[in-house]
């Protein structure tokens, strides 16, 4: 067993030393001071005092100030400035303890520099200003509301949007400021759901309510303000006026609606008179005996009255299209390809027209509807009509491409041609090269925008490639009709969409959708679109109020639907070994 003979004395004084080493390794500043003089003090307080300082009153180098933010300051800590030997101020936090140095009285000082904090305590309260008056000059409103929804804040634009006062609106939920739907939510409801979700949605076009009652049509977005735990405490809401537009649109559809109405009643009765014009012709020729040239006479009449029944008719289907579009069904182009060029033979009586083709019957059964005839007849009857002989030879080509699932038919003509500056000219009519084409009817506008409706394409070639004068090549493009298999689960397809009329988020989270799966190359076949305001849609085990609700696979995503969740679904999705190719 070792004794510890050293003195008294010189254990002090190694403590002593101990001490000292530890108070100048402190990064913050420490000094002693005795009698309002500094005694002691460290390497920390000297830099940053500029020198040394031993032996200067204490209230020349720390000035203590009383700030609005003491009250956050740490307990026993307090702001002051230090005064360096420049004349230069710093702002520091201090802290005092009494202590014993050399057999007396005396106060321990540890003196912390902040001025980076004030620094960026500054610069935030200069951007809370900046965004302050951002906000209270901005032409679109700003509603700061509380995660319940209550509002909490609103700027100028937003009191001139309403035409409310500021006591009217803060305080009170935001679901008072738009219409109740007939469900009893509001688009306010659906709107803080999603921002309480953690969810930000983006440029929703919604109608607000006026202090007077009246609606008004506005862009909104909504984002949640989460603190750094990611815990929700605000809800920005930023709604733009567009109820001038919305207004135009509205009225431009009624106008748009009334002459689509004038349109279809005038091709009915157009119809009706050009049917008795046939029949009276019809008459004519059978009771009265006419010369040759009265007979051509006469033939000619009733081929423009049958140019005229086919674009009336034409425009009926263009307007049908556009307005009611019916749905795909399985159609076999064999039978209604060969009635086609029967009824383009009858129509044209003084041209021999040779059709060769290599359509065998029940081979080729594509996606179609009821007017897939009138692709045929009219990509046939321009081939006929154009070609300047009177024997017209039309060759056709029809295949099947397994690896893309399409039904490819090619039909080629000798006539003059379409020059490459007019080839989509002829198919929309809506390009300036189209103006020229007067004379030319509709037919092959009326081929382009069937074959969109059912989802196929077509498009012109030169038969012999770099020489348009010798003939036109015509390429459509079918979908092949496949049938449904049933899949393992039971259900239809793998994707199915609810949907309201009432639901503010069901078209903009069917838009995300429907573009995920054509980016993924999920084929539209795949989704079946609900409508739970149908009364003959079958019943659905879900809460209605959680509208949209997509159900992938057995994956479901409500609500306003982010672009992760939709590809992560879809993605586990096609993983499956069950998912239908």
């Amino acid at each position: 067993m070792s004794v510890n003979t050293e003195p008294d004395s010189v254990r002090c004084e190694t403590v002593r030393e101990l001490h000292l080493a530890l108070i100048h390794m402190m990064r913050d500043g420490v000094a002693v001071v005795v009698d309002g003089k500094i005694a002691l003090v460290n390497n920390a307080l000297e830099h940053m005092a500029g020198g040394p300082v031993t032996g200067a009153p204490l209230d020349q180098l720390l000035r203590p100030v009383r700030t609005v933010s003491d009250g956050v300051q740490p307990q026993g800590w307090r702001r002051a400035e230090l005064r360096t030997l420049r004349n230069a101020a710093i702002p520091v936090e201090f802290s005092r303890s009494p202590v014993h140095y050399e057999g007396k009285k005396a106060d321990l000082y540890v003196v912390r520099d902040v001025s980076r904090e004030v620094e960026m305590a500054e610069a935030a309260e200069i951007c809370e200003l900046r965004y302050t008056e951002i906000l209270s000059v901005s032409p679109a409103a700003f509603f700061t509301l509380s995660p319940r929804g209550i509002v909490q804040d609103v700027n100028r634009a937003a009191l001139n949007l309403l035409g409310y006062e500021i006591n009217q609106i803060v305080k009170h939920h935001a679901s008072v400021l738009f219409p109740k739907s007939d469900r009893g939510r509001s688009a306010g409801d659906d709107l803080i759901s999603a921002a309480m979700g953690g969810k930000s949605v983006t440029d929703v076009e919604v109608q607000m309510v006026r202090a007077d009652g009246t609606p008004v049509w506005v862009s909104v977005t909504t984002y949640p303000l989460k603190t750094k735990g990611d815990r929700i405490e605000a809800i920005m809401l930023m709604a733009i006026d567009i109820n001038r537009r919305r207004v135009a649109e509205q009225r431009a559809a009624e106008e748009r609606d009334r002459a689509n109405l004038y349109l279809e009643v005038m091709t009915h009765d157009l119809n009706n008179i050009n049917q008795e014009l046939v029949f009276a012709l019809g008459l004519l020729a059978e009771s009265v005996e006419l010369n040759d040239e009265a007979e051509g006479l006469l033939e000619q009449a009733r081929w423009n009255i049958r140019r005229s029944a086919r674009m009336i008719r034409s425009m009926h289907i263009l307007l049908t299209l556009q307005t009611k579009p019916p749905n795909p069904e399985p159609v076999d182009i064999s039978n209604l390809f060969m009635a086609a060029v029967e009824t383009v033979r009858q129509d044209l009586p003084w041209k021999t027209i040779t059709v060769n083709h290599n359509i065998p019957d029940d081979k080729f059964i594509i996606a179609g509807n009821q007017y897939v005839r009138e692709v045929f007849f009219n990509t046939l009857h321009n081939a006929a009509v154009y070609d300047q002989s009177e024997d017209v030879s039309i060759d056709v080509h029809a295949e099947r491409d397994q690896s893309r699932g399409i039904i490819r038919v090619v039909i080629e003509d000798r006539g003059p041609g379409v020059p490459d500056n007019l080839k989509n000219a002829v198919l929309g009519r809506t390009e300036e090269g189209a103006r020229r084409l007067v004379g030319r009817g509709l037919g092959l506008t009326l081929v382009n925008a069937i074959m969109q409706s059912i989802d196929g394409s077509v498009w012109l070639e030169d038969r012999v490639q770099g020489q348009n004068q010798s003939g036109t090549r015509v390429v459509l493009e079918f979908r092949e009709w496949i049938e449904k298999a049933v899949l393992p689960c039971g259900r239809r397809t793998c994707i199915t969409f609810y949907k309201s009329d009432h639901c503010l988020f069901c078209e903009p989270s069917l838009e995300i959708l429907l573009d995920i799966m054509e980016t993924m190359g999920v084929p539209r076949r795949h989704l079946e679109i609900v409508n739970v305001d149908d009364p003959t849609a079958e019943p659905i085990d879900e809460d209605i109020a959680m509208l949209p609700i997509a159900r992938i696979c057995d994956k479901r995503v409500y609500g306003f639907f982010s672009e992760d969740e939709i590809r992560a679904a879809i993605m586990n999705l096609m993983l499956r070994p069950c998912y239908p190719e």
